[in-house]
């Protein structure tokens, strides 16, 4: 039996995604916007490295900008691969008001 606070296997995690996507209406939960789901992100809300779960109530979806603001020290490489594939669109820092409140 897998740990809990272990990220499940790529196509478990597709079909957690999407129906994380689909709970939230496509709506990224930290800025409010619209986010198709190739552009979503699925975070935990908890990190699974903080004990966090895979359960739906840790989860949300979030668009790559929010979830790159709220991202800790378990996510340095992120931010820089968003950049690199054009995920953080132009004004992306006035969004991290949104993770400092």
């Amino acid at each position: 039996m897998r740990r809990p606070n272990k990220r499940p296997p790529k196509n478990e995690w597709r079909v957690m995604r999407r129906e994380t996507w689909e709970r939230d209406k496509g709506i990224c939960q930290g800025c409010g916007q619209p986010v198709s789901l190739r552009r979503a992100h699925c975070d935990h809300i908890e990190p699974l490295s903080e004990g966090g779960s895979n359960a739906p109530s840790n989860r949300r979806t979030l668009c790559p900008t929010c979830h790159c603001l709220r991202a800790g020290k378990a996510h340095q490489g992120m931010m820089a691969g968003a950049l690199r594939r054009g995920d953080l669109l132009p004004g992306w820092r006035t969004k991290q008001a949104v993770w400092e409140g």
